[in-house]
């Protein structure tokens, strides 16, 4: 892990005055402990093997770790970091000291994803007046901490017994004891920024509790994720350690065999050098292929170019120099009107065509994979259209816009650590490529829209 620059000499000399003229500390990380108990309802009819599933009870202890730049939770034999600085979550499995280094984005795109595919089926729900629903939609704001824009829920609260309660109609979302023990100023709103991540809570219960200074003694949350969740996080201690990065010393970074992995690793270190020297080899394989005569080819490789770079103006300008060649070549006709099927009929069709097409010589080929995939894409076939799209990055992984689409098919099937991967490879490769930039912008409105999750 990249730590934090060092001071500057000047920095140093200032901070050592200081704490020679007073007998405060330097600023310190709370770190808390707590005793968690969860017992859990299954949904109504489950069964597992087919029997039916038990109630289960747990309880455990849990350390947290509030940092203005990062957030460590530990519990279970895992240990999670929220890196605010680097946009990173690293998940740590203690007991083989193996770690994993994700976006930020992944976790917070997930929710996103989910919470609207819940609202939808939570209200198609509803409309069907089912006397229990798993999904409805002020259970799935509680469940993932967002509100849903299209809807104002009602929350109600009293109190009872010296804890403030939360309820959505007859039920209970959140209890909060009155009674707190301090944090050291400046950190309310990392607590409940850890409150968010590891337990959700109704966005509007957080709104209520803006008053509320420390820690509460205990909280517990009701949570519906099809069966019934009751978690009580019970507070044993409160005390502050040095202001310092957090390390990975004596961790190992996890490997990952599956895909897209393994093709991921095809995008070395030197990247961004090896894609000029693809795109420079692409050129003048591509010259020479129409030089020969070897339309198809030519017109392959030059399509590679474009999705290498993303810069249509050179591709454009090829093709307008040789369309009397390119347009009388049967091959390249075939090509160009099945790419863009219009129907189900017609993308069989294309497949077909495409297919046949992968038949012809040349090394360029792999292109009609990067087709087949995404009109397997269009068809909802995304195991085959992730095939296809592999295959083609196996052949040539500065296929960026490629990445680009198989990025958008794991973020689709919620596979969202994926689909990042995906996308921030081929933007370390070229951060520019216009087909790049609207990640960019979606992690921009995600910070936008969920402020209190960065």
């Amino acid at each position: 892990m990249r730590k934090r620059p060092l001071r500057s000499t000047a920095r140093w000399l200032v901070v050592l005055v200081l704490c020679s003229l007073s007998a405060s500390p330097l600023v310190a990380y709370p770190v808390l402990t707590f005793t968690v108990t969860s017992h859990k309802e299954p949904a109504a009819g489950a069964t597992a093997s087919g029997k039916p599933v038990q109630p289960s009870d747990k309880t455990f202890p849990l350390l947290v770790t509030l940092g203005h730049q990062y957030l460590i939770v530990e519990a279970e034999g895992t240990r999670t970091i929220y890196d605010f600085e680097r946009l990173r979550v690293l998940r740590i499995d203690l007991s083989g000291a193996k770690y994993t280094d994700d976006s930020l984005y992944s976790d917070i795109g997930f929710r996103a994803l989910e919470f609207q595919n819940r609202i939808m089926l939570g209200t198609a729900l509803q409309a069907g007046k089912l006397p229990a629903n798993p999904m409805e939609p002020a259970l799935v704001e509680q469940l993932f901490s967002l509100s849903n824009p299209k809807r104002e829920t009602q929350i109600d609260q009293r109190h009872a017994e010296g804890d403030l309660e939360f309820f959505w109609g007859k039920q209970k979302l959140v209890s909060v004891s009155d009674k707190t023990q301090a944090l050291p100023t400046g950190y309310q709103s990392e607590y409940w920024r850890f409150l968010r991540y590891y337990a959700g809570g109704h966005p509007k219960v957080y709104g209520a509790l803006t008053s509320v200074q420390g820690v509460p003694k205990k909280i517990s949350f009701v949570l519906t994720n099809m069966g019934t969740e009751t978690r009580e996080i019970a507070l044993d201690a409160i005390h502050n350690a040095a202001d310092t990065p957090y390390s990975r010393e004596g961790l190992e970074l996890a490997v990952r065999e599956q895909e897209p992995y393994n093709t991921l690793k095809l995008l070395g270190p030197d990247a961004a050098a090896k894609l000029t020297e693809r795109m420079d080899a692409a050129t003048k394989s591509r010259d020479a292929a129409m030089a020969q005569g070897q339309v198809l080819e030519a017109v392959l490789t030059n399509m590679s170019i474009l999705i290498m770079s993303g810069d249509g103006a050179s591709p454009a300008a090829w093709l307008a120099q040789h369309r009397d060649a390119i347009q009388s070549n049967e091959l390249a006709h075939s090509l160009s009107g099945n790419l863009e099927p219009r129907d189900k009929a017609g993308a069989q069709k294309s497949l077909q065509i495409l297919s046949e097409l992968h038949k012809q010589p040349g090394s360029a080929g792999y292109m009609l994979d990067v087709f087949q995939g995404n009109i397997f894409l269009g068809l909802r076939d995304g195991k085959a259209g992730a095939e296809h799209l592999l295959a083609a990055l196996n052949v040539n992984p500065y296929l960026l816009g490629a990445w680009n689409d198989l990025g958008g098919y794991y973020y689709q099937s919620f596979q969202t650590d994926k689909a990042w991967d995906c996308w921030d490879a081929a933007r370390r490769v070229n951060p520019q490529h216009p087909m790049l930039m609207r990640i960019t912008e979606m992690e921009r409105q995600l910070r936008t829209a969920f402020p209190q999750f960065f």
